[in-house]
């Protein structure tokens, strides 16, 4: 076994140095020592070349080196350095050098630019520096003019995670050699460049992009919800087609048909191939190559299409040279080439799931199908020629089959490891799913290159009927994504690190003003507040899966404010929920029709089997956690969202919380006169520009030991900051233990051993009690 491996690798020794380079990258990022030790080391083992274990051993050495150097030019980073010692982590300043148009980003305003000079707040000169900015350019500014800019604005660190499992949009952009971020208040072109390949590259690749996207539109019902679909998976627009329709594919284990990945390159060189085959092989794969290395520039040379495109050349042109082209060399040719160029490649997530899903193929689905091809040929018993047509066309059937069946569970075993690493989910369904779904994306592809085909002719009416059909498709692809989606157990999710607490409440820090707390009591899951759409999404959602919750037992709306329940439907659909309890008030009578409760009131009836309206001094447990309603009571009818909220007073473990969500004046003249039991260990406020004098009356008879403050809705206003400035005052005086969220982060309250703990996501803060009186 052991020669066999051996063997094995000595006949594939580019996958092999693209191993090595793989653990050298990874021991460099471990181990960030300076790039002249890797070098040194490397250097003494040239020697023994002769030796193939000192081979691989020289060249993860090397990609060591090149790794270490890559990150102490983006680490280490002066203006990021700057930036770090600053205590606001932003500075005001201007800058000098060149603009190109973003690609990876959804957002017309986002920009990169390459410095060249850099002057700080309270500097006289300009002083050379180069690197990298993310920029955001001022509403409406064109960027249509290749050249030295002259930009002035605020520079700070990219934003930080304030949630476990959210996007690490920080540690992505430092991956990409972006030293800091820069919101432009001032641009102002200083020189016009006469060649700027770059520039004039993506902007070209854009107008194509345009091109083809209204070619591809023609003729069609722009209200058509299926119209967007087809742009998806042709062009890799993927926010085109929605959220709804992008989280059907998602949750079938498709959503890769949306990406464009290696999947669109090999659907389109086999289109083009089957096209071209007139033109004889040699011309046709020449033709294919030029080709696909087209539809990447396309599509914006996305580093997903790059990659695929790269290993399609390399593959076709292997026989053009006499060479057979053997897919593992192919892979790791791939993979040492763009490493070369950017080493932190390995730590993009769509790269480890190409090259995986790739590595998967070849060491599963190829010996697979092996082993089914005399399933699917035809009986060895009958000669050839005696075959009809229709034993032959079984035959190729059972072929086609068997390769797509070989195919879907190599690439799901293959993704497996990447997926529920980033995202804590796996799909049992898209093995199923992409057994039907990729052929479908294979026709819609074809249609799309015929539709484009018959527009160049020109075939107007010809490419309208296709593009017509091709949304009929498209549409059908969405509906049976969605049916997929809706099996049970088509997604679930896996909690990789199970908490220590038996219970623990999880308030998450959302933008906005919004607010969502999570309740874990062992394998039970509850939800106060949902935050809003776009919250729910980015921050809450991650988050669930992340925890493994594949159902939640219930969940507790505040009051009709989208940035609190925005994303209540969502929530009820997916992950689903047994129980919703709301205020008595809600839905309210003058409440829009899109409003989100009442849009959950169409999925589910106010006061039947699932939705529950309280009011004052109902008690309801939310498996372990004991709440008591203290508003609203029956005479409270107010016009505002924040008076008509639910306030509770949660316990667990002998710990008294106090949950005001976004309470109003009047709710807190209401609870003082009622002389409701407001006192408790734990506050929990959401933070707004309302006067805080009403407020601070309640938390001087609530007297909590810590009051946990949500983020601000109008981060920076006047309002905004002179209540914060009393409110720290107040809690100064009497005691208090404010937690700021936009600080903090999130915080957990862990209910460990009769002892509560209190854990911030940012920085160390950590407080711990253990009640006087625990359950």
């Amino acid at each position: 076994m052991r020669q066999l491996l051996k063997n094995w690798a000595r006949g594939h020794p580019l996958l092999m140095l693209a191993m090595a380079a793989v653990a050298g990258i990874l021991a460099a990022d471990r181990l960030p020592l300076p790039p002249w030790v890797y070098a040194c080391a490397a250097l003494l083992a040239l020697p023994l070349q002769r030796i193939w274990a000192t081979r691989l051993a020289t060249a993860a050495l090397g990609f060591a080196a090149l790794h270490s150097w890559n990150l102490q030019d983006s680490m280490g980073h002066p203006l990021r350095q700057l930036l770090l010692a600053h205590p606001a982590g932003q500075l005001q300043g201007e800058v000098r050098g060149d603009l190109l148009p973003m690609n990876d980003s959804r957002d017309p305003r986002q920009a990169l630019c390459r410095l060249k000079h850099l002057r700080l707040s309270g500097e006289t000169d300009f002083r050379p520096q180069t690197g990298w900015l993310e920029v955001t350019l001022p509403p409406g500014f064109p960027l249509d003019t290749a050249g030295e800019y002259h930009l002035a604005g605020l520079l700070r660190l990219p934003d930080e995670p304030m949630n476990p499992a959210q996007f690490d949009f920080a540690s992505h952009s430092l991956r990409q050699g972006r030293a800091g971020v820069l919101r432009a208040d001032e641009v102002r072109l200083l020189t016009p460049a006469a060649f700027a390949p770059r520039f004039d590259f993506l902007r070209r690749a854009a107008a194509c992009r345009d091109w083809i996207a209204n070619r591809l539109s023609l003729g069609v019902d722009p209200a058509d919800a299926a119209a967007p679909i087809v742009l998806a998976m042709t062009l890799g627009l993927a926010d085109a087609a929605g959220e709804d329709i992008e989280d059907a594919f998602r949750a079938s284990g498709t959503l890769h048909i949306f990406a464009i990945s290696g999947l669109h390159v090999v659907l389109l060189a086999g289109i083009a191939l089957g096209a071209l085959r007139w033109l004889g092989y040699q011309r046709s794969v020449l033709a294919v190559i030029l080709l696909v290395f087209a539809y990447a520039f396309v599509t914006g040379w996305r580093p997903s299409a790059a990659r695929a495109a790269l290993m399609s050349a390399v593959l076709l042109a292997a026989p053009l040279f006499d060479r057979r082209g053997r897919a593992a060399n192919t892979l790791g040719a791939a993979a040492l080439i763009l490493l070369l160029v950017d080493t932190q490649q390995l730590f993009l997530t769509g790269f480890q799931l190409s090259f995986g899903v790739l590595l998967s193929l070849l060491l599963i689905a190829v010996p697979l199908l092996e082993k089914l091809r005399p399933w699917c040929g035809i009986d060895p018993f009958l000669p050839a020629q005696l075959a009809g047509p229709g034993r032959r066309l079984a035959a190729r059937i059972r072929l086609q089959t068997a390769s797509l069946a070989c195919v879907s569970a190599a690439a799901w075993l293959g993704s497996l490891p990447f997926l529920l690493g980033h995202f804590h989910t796996f799909t049992p369904v898209a093995v199923a799913a992409n057994l039907v779904l990729v052929p479908m994306a294979g026709w819609c592809l074809g249609l799309a290159c015929a539709s484009l085909l018959a527009a160049l002719l020109p075939w107007a009416g010809f490419s309208i009927l296709l593009n017509q059909v091709n949304t009929a498709l498209a549409g059908l692809m969405a509906i049976t994504a969605a049916a997929f989606a809706g099996l049970p157990g088509a997604a679930l999710h896996a909690d990789l690190q199970p908490a220590a607490a038996s219970a623990s409440l999880r308030l998450l820090h959302l933008p906005g003003g919004g607010q969502a707390a999570h309740w874990r009591a062992g394998s039970r899951h509850w939800l106060l507040d949902t935050g809003s759409e776009s919250s729910w999404r980015r921050i809450v959602e991650p988050w669930l899966r992340s925890q493994g919750v594949n159902h939640l037992n219930g969940l507790v709306l505040s009051h009709a404010d989208r940035a609190h329940v925005g994303a209540a439907p969502l929530a009820l659909r997916h992950p689903g929920a047994s129980r919703v309890l709301t205020s008595r008030l809600e839905p309210w009578r003058y409440d829009p029709g899109d409003s989100s409760l009442r849009r959950l009131a169409h999925l589910t009836a106010p006061d039947g089997p699932v939705w529950q309206r309280l009011g004052l001094e109902a008690s309801v447990d939310l498996d372990g956690l004991h709440a008591q309603v203290l508003h609203p009571g029956h005479g409270d009818r107010h016009e505002k969202a924040d008076d008509r909220g639910l306030v509770l007073r949660l316990e667990h473990g002998g710990v008294r919380l106090l949950w005001l969500n976004d309470t109003g004046y009047l709710t807190s003249r209401r609870l003082l006169e009622r002389q409701a039991p407001l006192p408790c260990d734990i506050a929990v406020l959401s933070r707004h520009a309302n006067d805080p004098e009403g407020l601070t009356d309640l938390l001087a008879m609530a007297r909590p030991r810590v009051l946990l403050l949500g983020g601000a809705a109008e981060s920076g206003s006047t309002l905004v900051t002179e209540s914060l400035r009393r409110l720290r005052t107040f809690c100064a005086a009497r005691g208090i233990d404010l937690w700021e969220l936009d600080t903090t982060g999130s915080v957990v309250i862990d209910f460990v051993d009769g002892r509560v703990c209190l854990n911030a996501f940012r920085g160390d803060r950590q407080l711990a009690w253990r009640p006087s009186n625990p359950d």
